[in-house]
């Protein structure tokens, strides 16, 4: 029954494995939608259509620190390789944890993976597919 219970616990820490890795590095995450309000964004959604209004919102665990972040996103092809499609700076309050915005739409459809760093230092990540 002990080994029972031990491999159940294994399984359940595997499949928890990125979510308890991104608690330990403090890393945050973006999210994605089709509108927004006072609070953040709204719809919250991870796939779009093309031409699709879509706005992201960065949380991070701990104020930004900065009064600069910047934006990079990636296209993603079947086998993981990634190419980066546009990189822009975007002008924050240093006390902010939260930032939403509008968002270029990229032209095609693809998966595509939004990282947002603090000079050299990745403070979130998100992915979006547009069909």
């Amino acid at each position: 029954m002990k080994k029972a219970i031990v491999l159940l616990a294994c399984l359940f820490l595997v499949g928890c494995q990125i979510k308890v890795e991104n608690l330990l590095s403090n890393e945050g995450h973006v999210d994605f939608g089709t509108g927004y309000n006072d609070s953040g964004i709204t719809g919250k959604t991870n796939i779009f259509n093309k031409n699709h209004d879509i706005f992201i919102e960065i949380n991070t665990l701990n104020e930004f620190g900065t009064n600069k972040l910047t934006i990079t996103t990636y296209m993603s092809d079947k086998n993981g390789n990634e190419e980066m499609i546009s990189r822009e700076s975007v002008n924050v309050d240093p006390s902010w944890s939260k930032f939403w915005s509008g968002f270029s739409n990229p032209n095609g459809s693809g998966k595509y993976i939004v990282r947002v760093y603090k000079g050299e230092d990745k403070i979130a990540e998100g992915s979006f597919q547009i069909k």
